[in-house]
């Protein structure tokens, strides 16, 4: 038996991997990825890799014989995705449904990536793919009912952490924040600057869905192990110079209350401070007059 990662060469996906291979080292797993974000460099020796997109997913692994799928591998950026919807409805929509019509097949348990994207919006503000996201939730809660769909729903908040994309379309602001810094540029702040964010680190977010075994089936849990912060604060702890760009659709100004519980006993000892302090050591901080917020 298999386990299957979607999106296994990708930066949580590598992660989740890595945790899978600690905690049961003799585990077969296959991974489908398009390598739209995910790289050859992620692979990891003893780890199939299939260069696929999920839209096809029952013809690609019609070979493997599985009992547990992490569905990781979905369109993942929400101010692109304005740009990119007929890539997200076919990556969120069909390469899901596959995905779920795979589980049932083989009668194997899912663990799906849901987005915190959503949380505290009313739906004419979601970007298409926080809709799109939110869409898939009520798609396998429905299928867990109809089909008896096996399945755990994590939220992720803010994955950051080695790895992270720091180039391109797909980069995460603390991804992008640390490309800059290492390159001694100016960090960019999308205005006002007081929007909230939860950040987590992705060795917490990865152990969590790889201890599912430990939870009830069929719940929803939060992964999140920091406290609410500005990205204006992140960038004060940073002591960078700062460059200002405009808002963007889609983009959230605050956490909501989360109602969502997280996983007992979850294990999450890392913090953005730490993070931080990493980016202080590898460059010279800027002077208090180059310091501009």
């Amino acid at each position: 038996m298999y386990t299957l990662v979607t999106g296994g060469a990708g930066f949580v996906g590598t992660h989740l991997i890595k945790s899978i291979l600690v905690e049961s080292p003799h585990t077969k797993i296959v991974s489908l990825d398009d390598y739209s974000t995910g790289t050859e460099e992620n692979h990891i020796d003893g780890v199939q890799y299939i260069n696929g997109r999920t839209q096809n997913a029952l013809r690609i692994l019609s070979r493997f014989k599985l009992d547990t799928i992490y569905h990781f591998g979905e369109y993942s950026r929400i101010f692109q995705s304005y740009e990119d919807i007929d890539k997200v409805q076919s990556s969120c929509v069909e390469g899901t449904s596959q995905i779920i019509r795979l589980a049932l097949q083989h009668d194997a348990t899912l663990i799906y990536s849901a987005s915190s994207s959503h949380f505290g919006q009313k739906d004419h503000d979601l970007s298409p793919y926080s809709w799109f996201k939110k869409q898939n939730v009520e798609l396998i809660k429905k299928h867990q009912k109809w089909s008896n769909l096996k399945s755990h729903i994590f939220y992720f908040f803010n994955a950051y952490g080695p790895g992270q994309i720091t180039e391109g379309p797909y980069a995460t602001v603390l991804g992008i924040w640390e490309r800059q810094i290492k390159n001694q540029e100016p960090i960019t702040v999308v205005e006002p600057g007081i929007q909230t964010r939860i950040f987590t680190r992705v060795e917490s977010i990865a152990l969590a869905c790889v201890r599912h075994e430990l939870l009830p089936l069929n719940c929803e849990w939060a992964l999140y192990s920091e406290d609410k912060i500005t990205l204006l604060k992140v960038v004060q702890k940073l002591k960078k110079k700062t460059k200002w760009v405009e808002a963007r659709p889609g983009d959230r100004q605050r956490v909501p209350k989360i109602k969502i519980p997280q996983p007992p006993h979850w294990e999450h000892p890392y913090r953005l401070e730490d993070w931080i302090g990493d980016l202080r050591r590898w460059t010279k901080p800027e002077t208090s007059e180059d310091f501009d917020i």
